[in-house]
């Protein structure tokens, strides 16, 4: 397995393994953006991601073939709270069949040593209760912050 920056050919591989999670997240959580998907957008905020300095998209790779991705950007926190940097792990997504293999651990180890080199200390993310992805994240040091609630307005 290799990590390594995500291309513009990889984009369609990572399309499919995001709309398998969002499949998946919607199954387990109807209430998780019960919206239909814009594929397009996503593709062009991916492009848009491709060699930006404050955002990071990797794959890991097996051969061709995508095994998962990460997406994590950098922020500029406001003055009122000093202006440090804060890290946003926005995504990570294994391919079903290849989860619990270290991928999604190989994914973050790389990320967190690019959030270090950026200077960050402070790394965020959601992550849905009741889902297998909050042990993983606990086990890799993740604590729960806060408590996220929603409204759905008829």
């Amino acid at each position: 397995m290799k990590i390594r920056k995500a291309r513009k050919e990889d984009l369609e591989q990572i399309m499919q393994i995001w709309l398998d999670f969002m499949e998946y997240l919607q199954t387990i959580n109807p209430d998780y953006y019960a919206v239909e998907l814009d594929k397009e957008a996503f593709l062009d905020y991916l492009n848009g991601m491709l060699g930006q300095e404050e955002g990071n998209l990797l794959v890991a790779t097996m051969g061709m073939e995508v095994l998962g991705f990460i997406l994590a950007r950098q922020e500029m926190l406001p003055g009122w709270f000093g202006g440090a940097k804060l890290g946003l792990i926005r995504y990570l997504a294994v391919k079903q069949g290849q989860q619990e293999r270290g991928v999604g651990k190989a994914l973050v180890s790389t990320t967190l040593a690019w959030f270090r080199e950026q200077g960050i200390r402070r790394i965020e993310l959601y992550v849905l209760d009741d889902l297998p992805a909050s042990t993983f994240w606990k086990k890799l040091g993740f604590q729960p912050l806060m408590e996220r609630r929603f409204l759905q307005l008829p």
